[in-house]
């Protein structure tokens, strides 16, 4: 059960890292965004995965 959750909320947080990186450095162009979005939340959640693991 601790392994979901901390996977869920590793997911969560790449997900919210990621949107607001991409809003701050890509051009207002929605395609643009969606694809450096999910390149950002592909490498975070692993790194957030592992950050949050490290705490506990």
């Amino acid at each position: 059960m601790i392994r979901v959750r901390r996977a869920v909320t590793a997911l969560v947080a790449a997900t919210v890292v990621a949107f607001v990186m991409t809003a701050l450095l890509t051009p207002p162009d929605p395609i643009t965004q969606l694809r450096t979005t999910a390149a950002i939340v592909l490498v975070a959640t692993p790194l957030l995965y592992y950050a949050i693991g490290a705490t506990d």
